[in-house]
């Protein structure tokens, strides 16, 4: 087994976190006009005709990678320090965590529900569940892996190798997005539990795993 150090908070690491939640936040801003870009018949290209050039094709392509690799790089770091800690055996303080990341959840869903009597909200609101599930996907993602990081931990502790095995599992979710990317993209609606959908959380997970992997010496 590998030897762990404790990791003390990097200023650099950490302004990396808020350049990924930038890149985040600027993604999901231009999210309509990714749609519309992609469907020529939307209200809103039809509006802004423009959309359809090469240029600003190429533009709306580039902060669409934002959100891939916003969401990969805040899991990066998470793993890079949570894991570790774990598979030494320090406490992770998981329930912690979890009620950090429950507790941010519903304020911002109770201000959104505020700001959804001020303005129109028409995804928002109290019948409505997508917003806070499909919606949420990144952040319910990011709870289940904090909830398995004792059990990776367990298993990292067992697997004198996990690094190597963590590296397999890269190339396998690599192949497989690859082949969606490529092969069979399947419909553009996917559903939560569809298997391409699924993909997505498997990244996740493998960025999550190697930033535990980078941690070691």
């Amino acid at each position: 087994m590998e030897k762990t150090v404790k990791k003390p908070r990097n200023p650099r690491i950490e302004a990396l976190r808020l350049v990924a939640i930038v890149a985040i936040a600027v993604f999901h801003t231009f999210q309509p006009w990714f749609a519309a870009a992609a469907d020529a018949s939307s209200e809103l290209a039809l509006s802004f005709p423009w959309l359809g050039n090469t240029g600003c094709l190429a533009v709306l392509g580039w902060l669409n990678l934002l959100g891939a690799y916003g969401n990969h790089v805040f899991y990066l770091i998470s793993g890079y320090f949570l894991l570790p800690s774990a598979i030494s055996g320090r406490p992770l303080r998981t329930g912690r965590k979890v009620m950090v990341i429950l507790v941010s959840v519903l304020f911002y869903a109770t201000l959104s529900l505020l700001l959804g009597r001020i303005v129109t909200l028409e995804s928002v609101s109290l019948h409505q569940t997508e917003w806070l599930l499909g919606g949420l996907e990144f952040i319910w993602v990011y709870l289940a892996l904090v909830l398995l990081t004792p059990l990776m931990a367990q298993v990292a502790r067992r697997l004198p190798q996990w690094r190597r095995a963590v590296l397999v599992l890269a190339g396998v979710v690599f192949g497989l997005n690859a082949y969606i990317a490529f092969v069979s993209p399947g419909e553009a609606d996917r559903g939560l539990l569809e298997w391409r959908k699924l993909m997505s959380a498997a990244s996740y997970l493998v960025a999550y795993l190697t930033g535990a992997a980078l941690s070691y010496k």
